[in-house]
């Protein structure tokens, strides 16, 4: 999946071989300029990278988004928590040493 955004800074997808995606681009339009309850330009940054995320997940596992499982997504969410759990501990540890030198 391929995150791209217009002069407005509006994202839209693109799958692997370069096609438009009606359904996410659909949402991700919904979010950005039909509802209009979100306006800021770096929320909609923030939802199309983390949508891609989800849908980069999917495609490296050979899962299909819309066939996903309640299994899948708590898989992809232990994912970004031991993410999370791994990059708080380099910080800790860096503090740590930074602490250490002074």
């Amino acid at each position: 999946m391929h995150l791209f955004f217009d002069e407005d800074g509006r994202p839209f997808l693109l799958d692997s071989e370069m096609r438009w995606e009606l359904e996410l681009n659909a949402f991700l339009t919904r979010m950005s300029i039909v509802s209009g309850t979100t306006r800021s330009p770096k929320t909609w940054r923030s939802y199309a990278y983390q949508l891609a995320d989800w849908l980069s997940f999917c495609e490296n596992v050979g899962l299909g988004w819309r066939n996903v499982t309640e299994l899948n997504i708590a898989t992809y969410r232990n994912i970004l928590a031991s993410e999370a759990s791994f990059k708080q501990v380099v910080r800790s540890n860096a503090a740590q040493s930074i602490t250490n030198c002074q």
